[in-house]
């Protein structure tokens, strides 16, 4: 758990992944000990990192309007192919077609400190991405609050994998 108050929790998708076919704002909520929490729609669709769960209806859109509106930021890692870098997104490294590896051109992307989004259209993730980072202000209190997390060993060992160096 990275956050939690009556409005907002901030939780670490991999932490509670769905591997019994639970959602992750049900197994939040029973973790918690509440009736129902509310999964923020979030067009980066992460595979792992800090994930936004609203603790009403209400709550959850407010949160969606912040993120529509580009006032929730994130530094995500992915691997893409094409290697096309999307708005706010440098290529970090190129990945190179070998043996067993995607024979289209693909790249490590890293979108830093931008508004949820995305991948840019006619490309798609080899992996799932990582977000490393996400902040926002709370929907209540307005005070600017930062998590931070490290990068998954799923996701190191899938760049691994794919031959990538860096």
């Amino acid at each position: 758990m990275l956050f939690a108050d009556a409005q907002l929790v901030v939780v670490e998708r991999a932490k509670f992944a769905a591997a019994d076919g639970l959602p992750v704002a049900g197994k939040v909520a029973a973790c918690l000990g509440r009736v129902a929490l509310h999964l923020v729609n979030d067009p980066s669709a992460p595979g792992a990192g800090p994930v936004l769960l609203g603790g009403s209806e209400a709550t959850r859109r407010a949160l969606e309007g912040a993120v529509a509106a580009g006032r929730v930021l994130e530094t995500l890692l992915s691997v893409r192919t094409p290697a096309q870098a999307g708005p706010h997104e440098i290529v970090l490294e190129d990945g190179t077609p070998a043996p067993g590896r995607p024979s289209t051109p693909f790249a490590l992307m890293r979108r830093e400190e931008a508004p949820l989004a995305p991948a840019p259209p006619g490309t798609r993730h080899l992996v799932p991405p990582q977000r490393l980072a996400l902040a926002l202000k709370h929907p209540r209190t307005n005070r600017r609050l930062t998590f931070e997390v490290g990068a998954a060993p799923v996701f190191l060992g899938a760049l691994v994998c794919l031959g990538f160096t860096g």
